[in-house]
């Protein structure tokens, strides 16, 4: 269930199907218009050090800066 921009949840291994969802704002916390971007990359960490990157995607149009990504299988783990 995703939760609403600005408020924290938790993830948990295994989790499949949990929003990670963010607000990209400007150095003066300013909400910053990401309707034309064409890149929007989530970079993961694995526990072994391995790095994904994930395609995200706008929560609307872009306009309110929020990006997000869905988990999917694998993408939560634990351990080395």
């Amino acid at each position: 269930m995703a939760r609403t921009p600005g408020k924290s949840s938790q993830i948990h291994y295994g989790d499949v199907g949990t929003i990670i969802r963010f607000t990209i704002r400007d150095q003066s916390g300013n909400v910053v218009n990401i309707s034309t971007a064409t890149e929007k990359e989530l970079t993961l960490k694995k526990p072994d050090g391995t790095i994904v990157y994930r395609e995200m995607g706008f929560w609307t149009d872009g306009s309110d800066g929020i990006l997000q990504y869905t988990t999917v299988t694998k993408d939560i783990v634990t351990g080395k």
